[in-house]
């Protein structure tokens, strides 16, 4: 699997940049990579459901008071980019309230986005996807190229229109398939 350092050199050789060994050296390659890092993460991130960043949780219970129209108040999970859907809860019965979700239900679970770090964790496709988003906004800033940029962005949503793809036809559940016990012929 790929390390932030391979996909940030990814990156760069799609803008014919030179390449990094750290993204805490101190080269303009590595600032610039580092700047971006994070909020570009989260944007690939948040454009879909990734099978590697989707989750369930219940929700922990707030012990304050939640407000005058719900009984309930429950803290979003810190790492939850984009809420999915609440299970067993229909949209009338919860409000986000900031980062927390009030409601009269006394348990409340959760489908999100959570925002994952890890590298190890990623599809390829999905480096590929980011590495492209990362690579659009390095060539603004090394070379302030605005159709370089704009081609570099082009690539980016095919290359996203692809992952999603795959990913779509990795999650699918296929039906079970029945097996059927073979008998020896010789009995």
């Amino acid at each position: 699997m790929a390390s932030e350092v391979d996909i940030a050199n990814i990156a760069l050789r799609r803008c014919s940049a030179g390449s990094v060994e750290s993204l805490s050296e101190e080269s303009e390659e590595a600032a610039i990579v580092s700047d971006l890092w994070d909020a570009l993460l989260d944007e690939v991130m948040q454009s879909g459901t990734w099978t590697f960043a989707t989750t369930t949780e219940e929700l922990a219970q707030e012990t304050t008071a939640a407000s005058e129209e719900f009984d309930y108040s429950y803290a979003l999970p810190s790492d939850c980019l984009q809420l999915l859907t609440a299970i067993d809860a229909l949209s009338d019965e919860y409000e986000i309230n900031g980062d927390s979700i009030v409601t009269d239900l006394d348990t409340f679970k959760i489908k999100y986005v959570q925002r994952v770090t890890d590298t190890s964790r990623f599809s390829s496709k999905f480096v590929d996807a980011f590495a492209y988003r990362l690579a659009a906004d390095i060539v603004l800033s090394l070379t302030g190229k605005v159709d370089r940029h704009r081609d570099m962005l082009n690539l980016y949503n095919q290359s996203l229109r692809k992952a999603f793809q795959l990913d779509k036809s990795q999650n699918r559940r296929s039906s079970p398939k029945k097996f059927t016990k073979l008998r020896d012929s010789r009995s």
